[in-house]
């Protein structure tokens, strides 16, 4: 169960990241000012840091309050599935020291990448654009629009006739790859011809197709990170069925995973 319980942490942690990266890029204008003020970088990391550090002073205390008041309900839907009796608000000693851990290093890992966005971004670009990591040069091998729909299609095929769990997991990959494509290239296609052929006349029309294709380049990346994860875990439930304690912890995993990337 262990590598269940490191995965969601993982999960948590690039959500709290996720969130504070759109929380500091918000704040360009006002990042920029202070610098053309005279403020040092150091200086500047110092105040994001108190920020940053403020947000999470309300937030933690409110979440470990919500987790132990939660350990009730998991303890207690454990003792029925699993015929077993114990002490209802029972906690591992390891808790404390590894959720301080766990906080210390999200805390740490925050504040260096955002004094790394006010290192790499210019006065100017903080001020007009969105930064963004450009990976544009990092270019991989063009796939068509009919190959993407194909590895969409064909894996809901292969399910019917595969009976081992390693199996569903290297179909489904193969089956985001299909997704992907979709959502980053046939989707997007799809809008732009529409908007020519259709919605030119209709302007309403036009401007959600305009948001609803900005919104999908927003969050593709968060679409791929929770299919993936949905993947995973949905086969470690299909392959660990003869370990009712472990598919139960992946279920209940399955479940506060969606939660967090719905959130986010």
């Amino acid at each position: 169960m262990t590598p269940i319980a490191v995965f969601v942490i993982v999960i948590a942690m690039l959500c709290v990241f996720l969130a504070n990266n759109f929380y500091v890029s918000n704040k360009g204008k006002e990042i920029s000012i202070i610098l053309m003020s005279g403020a040092s970088i150091y200086q500047l990391g110092f105040y994001l840091f108190l920020q940053v550090f403020t947000i999470m002073l309300c937030a933690i205390p409110l979440g470990l309050v919500l987790g132990y008041l939660l350990i009730p309900s998991i303890n207690s839907l454990f003792m029925m599935t699993f015929k077993y009796s114990g002490q209802l608000f029972y906690l591992s000693s390891q808790t404390f020291p590894a959720t301080f851990m766990i906080l210390a290093f999200e805390v740490m890992w925050c504040s260096m990448l955002n004094l790394g966005y006010c290192v790499r971004s210019t006065i100017n670009s903080m001020i007009h654009d969105k930064n963004k990591i450009d990976l544009s040069g990092l270019k991989g091998p063009q796939i068509t629009s009919k190959v993407f729909i194909i590895l969409y299609f064909v894996p809901m095929v292969l399910f019917l006739f595969v009976k081992d769990s390693t199996s569903y997991m290297f179909i489904a990959l193969f089956g985001l790859i299909g997704i992907s494509g979709l959502i980053k290239k046939v989707l997007p296609e799809y809008i732009r011809k529409r908007q020519r052929n259709n919605s030119l006349e209709n302007s309403k029309d036009l401007i959600s197709l305009g948001f609803f294709h900005s919104d999908i380049q927003k969050i593709f990346g968060l679409l791929l990170i929770s299919l993936l994860s949905s993947v995973l875990l949905t086969c470690i439930i299909v392959y660990t069925i003869k370990q009712p304690l472990v598919s139960m912890v992946a279920l209940m995993s399955y479940v506060s995973v969606m939660i967090l990337m719905s959130l986010t």
